[in-house]
């Protein structure tokens, strides 16, 4: 009994190198597409922000370190202090098979998104004082945070 559990697991072992070795040589490895780096993944433009905020917007330091809260708003893009170029971030979460969406609204005064991607969405919500001046409450901070124009 003892030869024979021996000769299946030797077996066992022989057939799983076999399959292995079989599988391997299946398969081109130039054939296997990855989402993540793909090149053929079209990136997608998710923002239009209204004219009246494009540019660099600039908060006073908000800790000890004197960090600054930086915007910067273009015509199909938003680069911010916590997650960089969100079209990227968002066409990364996309090329990862993630969900990932925005939905926005504008006006003369208002500019609100929300970002949907994780399980929780994300929403900004900014204000125009005047030409120079905004107020934007965003998801990490409580309360409003005055932005002003530098570019």
């Amino acid at each position: 009994m003892k030869n024979l559990k021996i000769i299946l697991k030797n077996h066992s072992i022989l057939v799983l190198i076999v399959l292995t070795v079989m599988c391997n040589s299946c398969i081109d490895p130039d054939d296997i597409e990855f989402k993540f780096g793909d090149t053929n993944y079209v990136d997608e433009t998710f923002f239009s922000p209204p004219n009246w905020i494009i540019g660099k917007w600039e908060a006073a330091p908000l800790n000890d370190l004197g960090e600054k809260v930086v915007f910067e708003f273009t015509s199909d893009n938003i680069i911010d202090p916590f997650y960089g170029d969100r079209n990227e971030v968002i066409n990364l979460h996309r090329s990862l098979g993630l969900r990932a969406n925005v939905d926005e609204t504008k006006s003369d005064i208002m500019y609100d998104m929300i970002i949907y991607w994780g399980i929780d969405p994300y929403r900004y919500s900014f204000q125009k004082i005047d030409e120079n001046t905004l107020f934007v409450k965003e998801g990490f901070i409580d309360g409003q945070i005055e932005l002003k124009r530098t570019e």
